[in-house]
């Protein structure tokens, strides 16, 4: 956590700097994202055309940190509560949407027998990022027994769950669709998506769905109607995938190759969580930040989220 502060406060001398952004010499949006499914969506949309945007893949947190500080981008795949602490650091940064990303515990057999859970269970990235923020506010302290690790990152959780060195991890799509895949191959223990946290987000909070990550846009890229674009762009781009999964693998290999790694094939193709932008699905992600808030402060900037933070509630 005390990284992450460290990097916010850099973020926010580099942009009291002012120094030329990236964006004023380009009239297309630069998403960077991580090797999740939603960036698969950006990478066909940029290599296509089907929106003025050039997508940037990174693979940690602090490199999405690092881009998002250098200027290198005006917009990014982030989770909910990093867009939060950014603004509440006093940066102009709006959440233009959010998505509904497949988010599983992904268990050997033998400990998928619903809850509590026991055993060892890994965390892609370090501590205190969100994976384990969302775990805990989920299950709170229903897992005496579990032993949680981290890890760098999903391919990393998924190959030492094969080698049997863990019997639970929480990953998006599409590793977690590797790791099913991959265990029946291995000849140990199988894999299975055990628990959908969306779904026990939903059983927990009363039906409110959970938006774990957003599209986040930094400085004055864009007028509000090219950001829309974008995002409506979105839905179209994430059908040709799923509709040509081959032609969309083939696109990723040079701009995702993190991805294309953690893919088990377009015959196993997973689609990416939708992008909403309405003020019901913000209501659900202001939910979220100020769950996060109540426990975990720091990580939304210490500071109460503010709606202002969503593009059309200022």
């Amino acid at each position: 956590m005390r990284r992450f502060c460290l990097a916010l406060i850099c973020l926010g001398l580099a942009w009291a700097a002012g120094s030329c952004p990236v964006w004023a010499d380009s009239h297309r949006m630069r998403i960077c994202g991580p090797p999740v499914a939603e960036s698969l969506v950006f990478a066909v949309m940029a290599q296509k055309d089907l929106a003025p945007v050039e997508f940037i893949p990174w693979n940690s947190p602090d490199q999405a940190r690092a881009m998002i500080i250098g200027k290198n981008v005006n917009a990014a795949i982030v989770t909910t509560s990093a867009a939060a602490a950014f603004f509440a650091k006093g940066l102009d940064v709006r959440i233009a949407g959010v998505f509904n990303c497949p988010l599983w515990v992904v268990s050997s057999n033998d400990r998928a027998q619903g809850l509590p859970l026991d055993g060892v269970l890994l965390f892609p990235f370090g501590p205190k990022e969100m994976p384990e923020l969302l775990f805990d506010i989920v299950f709170d302290r229903s897992c005496p027994e579990l032993e949680t690790r981290h890890t760098g990152g999903a391919l990393e959780a998924v190959n030492l769950m094969l080698l049997g060195r863990a019997h639970h991890a929480l990953l998006a799509e599409p590793a977690a669709t590797l790791a099913v895949l991959k265990s029946k191959n291995t000849g140990g223990t199988g894999l299975v998506r055990h628990l959908d946290i969306r779904r026990v987000w939903k059983d927990k909070f009363k039906g409110m769905p959970l938006y774990v990550s957003a599209l986040a846009v930094f400085g004055p890229a864009h007028n509000k109607e090219d950001i829309r674009a974008v995002a409506n762009a979105y839905a179209g781009a994430r059908q040709w995938v799923m509709e040509n999964p081959d032609k969309a693998v083939a696109l990723a290999k040079d701009a995702v190759p993190s991805l294309v790694a953690q893919m088990p094939g377009a015959d196993s193709f997973k689609p990416a969580g939708q992008l909403f932008n309405t003020p019901a699905d913000f209501d659900a992600a202001f939910f979220f930040l100020n769950q996060i808030h109540d426990r975990f402060p720091g990580a939304v900037g210490d500071r109460p989220p503010l709606r202002s933070l969503f593009m059309g509630e200022e």
